[in-house]
């Protein structure tokens, strides 16, 4: 198992170039674009809205699933390395790309993120007690959250946000936690064993069910009125469509509801220099991440929409590549290595199972202690051997 308090090694940066990068978003994407183009030899500056850096893995992520330790130690490396990361300031109002090109970058990668909240769209949505999942994950984090102790709480959503939304209300004291969600649970785009986890945990889940508006009294939410579906046809990313089934209508009693079908991004200043968009999104070709505008490149959520944190750092990589070049490297970031394999005994071609590593027991999860304990030695040479690479000497 990792070592949490020990941190990481700092690397040292490549030799200077003389070029300058300026980075919008401390997110997965941004710091990791941030570290290569560092190891590259470019002076970089990363532009942060929030307090701090980190964006989801930070604020999105709760601590059972990230411990605040260990991205703390990655950020710190980063910064070790020569990288300036400027908080409290947002693009578009603290700083323009105007404001970028006086200072001499030579370059900026867009890596803004996906933090705004998608609305429900029904009646009663602005009773007090209905919340946003992405909002609702931030103040936890920020130790402001709407308090849940003793209170029902009615996630709606499959995504990883409901499900981590629904998982910090049972860590916050919620006395119940149902999450409604309009599709079956085998759609849910959140992770497979988050999903499990939950039910280990007593989260309800509702499915097939889809939310028509907030009840209240006095302001203030008492339920949320709902309306049963069957299974349809199948739409084009191989679900089947629910089909409201007339009459089913009926309301669950609850104290908070919280919104998580979704996020946004905020373009705010992004489109003045002339930054081409679609559908809510930075275009970019997906091979360089490269915009219409020379010198600007984008990735993350804000360029492919609400994605994994390891596919925004696959772009932020890619994206670090294609800056270099621009900038009159190599667009090789990093290393290339010679893999040897040692091979002993016969060959045999068979599908194994993935390990699986052993959980906090359910009683003590009321804390946002890390749940996976990770893989023991044996475990993880195990697992290594299912692949190609990983266990390569």
């Amino acid at each position: 198992m990792y070592e949490q308090n020990k941190g990481f090694p700092v690397e040292p940066p490549g030799v200077a170039t003389g070029k300058q990068v300026a980075i919008i978003g401390g997110g997965p994407a941004g710091l990791t674009a941030a570290y290569y183009l560092a190891k590259a030899g470019h002076k970089v500056t990363v532009f942060e809205s929030l307090p701090f850096a980190g964006g989801m893995l930070k604020v999105g992520i709760p601590d059972y699933r990230l411990p605040a330790d260990v991205l703390a130690a990655e950020i710190k490396a980063i910064e070790g390395m020569g990288v300036t990361i400027k908080t409290n300031t947002r693009f578009g109002k603290d700083v323009t790309f105007a404001d970028l090109e006086k200072q001499g970058f030579s370059a900026v990668f867009i890596a803004v993120g996906a933090h705004a909240d998608q609305k429900l769209g029904i009646p009663g949505e602005e009773l007090k007690g209905v919340i946003s999942g992405i909002n609702y994950l931030r103040d936890v984090k920020l130790g402001q959250a709407a308090d849940v102790k003793g209170k029902t709480v009615l996630v709606v959503g499959g995504g990883n946000v409901a499900i981590d939304s629904a998982r910090s209300a049972v860590r916050n004291g919620a006395k119940e936690v149902h999450v409604v969600y309009r599709h079956r649970k085998e759609d849910m785009p959140a992770f497979a064993d988050e999903i499990i986890e939950a039910e280990h945990e007593s989260v309800n889940f509702t499915l097939m069910t889809a939310p028509v508006s907030v009840q209240g009294a006095g302001g203030m939410v008492t339920g949320l009125e709902c309306q049963e579906s069957v299974p349809g046809d199948f739409d084009k990313s191989g679900r089947r469509r629910p089909v409201p089934v007339e009459g089913s209508n009926f309301v669950i009693p609850a104290d908070v509801v919280i919104a998580a079908i979704g996020q946004n991004v905020q373009l705010d200043g992004i489109t003045d220099a002339g930054v081409q968009t679609a559908r809510g999104l930075v275009a970019v070709d997906p091979a360089s991440m490269a915009t219409n505008i020379p010198y600007i490149f984008a990735g993350g959520d804000c360029a492919s929409g609400p994605d994994t944190a390891i596919g925004a750092i696959a772009q932020g990589k890619k994206a670090a590549a294609a800056i270099d070049k621009y900038l009159g490297g190599t667009g090789a970031v990093v290393e290339p290595r010679a893999l040897t394999r040692k091979i002993s005994g016969e060959i045999i071609e068979e599908k194994m199972a993935r390990e699986v590593a052993t959980c906090l027991p359910v009683a003590e999860r009321r804390s946002f202690a890390e749940v996976e304990n990770g893989f023991t030695r044996e475990q993880a040479i195990a697992e290594a051997t299912r692949c190609l690479r990983c266990d390569v000497k």
